[in-house]
């Protein structure tokens, strides 16, 4: 009996030239999101590809050949791709053209507000968040979005001198394959008012630059993308810091003169920590334990790399 061989499959490179496809496209396409693309959309590289093989699996039971020298073409794999390949390009269309982004300034009165609650909700897009915002306002916000998209929506509230602001984007719009909801939001705070920040991202890319802010606790939840946090400066009272990410990477700058502890875990990729010292699964500086405050900061990740740097 002649020994069988498989054929090797070419489906792995296929998911390489299709990835590749979606950041070369986003390379001539500038206003293109392809962490927006990959995050909602790259379980049906996993569900083609398993239809591929069990359209295989049935093809060579059927024609199989006890005395053949090679087994399986692997058509099925091939048509499985290559169909999520066309899905890709029939989104591409859909989104092309489909209007540029809207731009909106937009500012909320504090109204004697004495400390804040804030949530943001962004899908996808450009996220920017700082301090700079006049002390009669809890918020001055420049928004660019596509209006088939959604319009930012801002709901504030102040109860007994206590505030919460929500920020998230009406989702009545046109929904189409591959939306990228390429948002751009540019969000700055009253440095004043004592607040808590929560801030939820679908895909993309966001910057907090929170020196000054007067912040108590902050809570980041990324799905795909990347992340930069600069939380140095002096600190007035402890600060909790909470980030749970999916895909993509984070680089977190964090102050010297303040005690800092990092705790980082859930299969993340890599840790590199600059002017931080191990101390069992734990970072810290060596202002921890001196300094009259302390920053605590709990990163769980899937895959992705995390940058910590000490800095004045």
């Amino acid at each position: 009996m002649a020994r069988m061989h498989r054929r090797p499959s070419i489906a792995g490179a296929l998911i390489l030239i299709t990835i590749g496809a979606v950041f070369l496209y986003a390379n001539m396409r500038p206003d293109f999101d392809p962490w927006n693309v990959l995050s909602r959309y790259w379980p049906l590289i996993l569900i083609f590809w398993g239809l591929g093989r069990i359209f295989d699996y049935f093809l060579l039971e059927r024609s199989a050949d006890p005395n053949a020298s090679v087994r399986g073409p692997y058509f099925g794999e091939i048509l499985a791709l290559a169909g999520l390949v066309a899905l890709f390009f029939y989104g591409v269309a859909h989104w092309h053209g489909r209007g540029n982004l809207t731009y909106e300034m937009k500012s909320i009165e504090a109204q004697g507000a004495q400390s804040l609650n804030i949530s943001v909700d962004i899908p996808a897009g450009d996220l920017k968040i700082s301090g700079g915002a006049s002390v009669a306002n809890a918020l001055e916000a420049d928004f660019g979005y596509r209006s088939a998209e959604g319009k930012p929506q801002l709901n504030y509230d102040v109860n007994g001198g206590r505030a919460s602001l929500a920020i998230s984007q009406d989702e009545s719009g046109a929904h189409t394959p591959f939306r990228t909801a390429n948002n751009r939001w540019d969000l700055k705070l009253n440095s004043h008012i004592p607040c808590d920040l929560k801030v939820k991202m679908g895909a993309g890319r966001s910057n907090l630059r929170l020196k000054g802010v007067d912040l108590g606790h902050l809570d980041v939840e990324i799905g795909a993308g990347e992340l930069e946090a600069d939380l140095t400066g002096d600190w007035k009272r402890n600060l909790e810091v909470n980030i749970e990410g999916g895909v993509g990477g984070a680089t977190i700058r964090l102050p010297e003169n303040v005690g800092v502890e990092v705790h980082a875990h859930g299969g993340i990729g890599s840790v590199s920590a600059g002017g931080l010292k191990e101390r069992g699964d734990d970072y810290v500086n060596d202002a921890l334990g001196k300094s009259p405050v302390t920053m605590r900061v709990e990163i769980q990740g899937g895959v992705g790399r995390i940058r910590l740097l000490s800095e004045p």
